[in-house]
């Protein structure tokens, strides 16, 4: 007869920026395969745009490219080039992204000015990169702001949740306001492979203000569980290096 059976979201190109909005719980994008971006990419030409996942599921993206600029096996996202435009929008405040795979950004990759702000109740988890930064990668002036669960990411040369920044690209700022960065592996044997959970370059900013890192994992005796460059610890004592389950009150 017509009737939907359920609202879980909506894509709104008439608006100004365009909106992307998922906020059922029962929604799901899955098994999507692209270049980049297997189940969300935002093309070079929309620029000004708002994706929201609110609740639901994006998994088992694929991104088959190899190409060392891009990435995202789940989410992909292009902005503006410019610093004074970061108009394009991804707020991951609840929902879980996950099982993505990508030559880098295995779950989501953040390209040029581009915001993301991940929320308490959000979970990025089980992304793997073929190269960089298992769950997730910024690349050459992406701003991100956290507050949520990021676990058990894989990569096989570095950052096994999050690889912060690259050689070839500008500053990226990566920004912990609570949540774990936990259960991160580094597959690569070479001494150069570092970071099981971050792996920062030193053109990028990683600034803690609170929140857990723990449980990163390397299978080569030449890196680190966390590898830090050029970082910020404006609130050190906040920053606990054991699982919360651990902590002694």
């Amino acid at each position: 007869d017509g009737r939907f059976i359920e609202e879980i979201g909506y894509y709104d190109p008439t608006k100004e920026p365009t909106v992307i909005n998922i906020d059922g719980e029962n929604a799901l994008i899955t098994e999507g395969t692209a270049q980049y971006g297997g189940n969300i990419g935002t093309p070079d030409y929309i620029k000004d745009a708002s994706v929201n996942l609110k609740a639901g599921t994006i998994s088992k993206g694929k991104a088959t490219s190899n190409d060392n600029y891009n990435g995202g096996g789940n989410i992909f996202a292009y902005g503006w080039n410019e610093e004074d435009k970061t108009s394009l929008q991804i707020n991951l405040t609840g929902g879980l992204v996950t099982e993505g795979e990508a030559y880098h950004g295995g779950n989501v990759f953040v390209r040029n000015h581009v915001g993301l702000n991940i929320g308490k109740d959000a979970v990025i988890s089980k992304g793997y990169a073929r190269s960089m930064g298992g769950n997730i990668m910024p690349f050459n002036g992406p701003q991100i702001v956290s507050e949520g669960k990021i676990t058990e990411g894989t990569a096989a040369y570095g950052g096994g949740n999050i690889n912060i920044g690259h050689s070839s690209g500008g500053k990226s700022y990566f920004t912990m306001h609570g949540g774990e960065i936990s259960y991160g592996t580094v597959t690569g044997k070479g001494s150069s492979n570092h970071g099981g959970n971050v792996r920062l370059w030193d053109n990028s900013t990683f600034t803690i203000n609170d929140g857990y890192i723990y449980g990163g994992n390397l299978t080569n005796d030449g890196g680190h569980g966390m590898i830090f460059r050029d970082f910020t610890l404006p609130a050190l004592s906040s920053l606990r290096g054991v699982s919360p389950a651990q902590e002694q009150r």
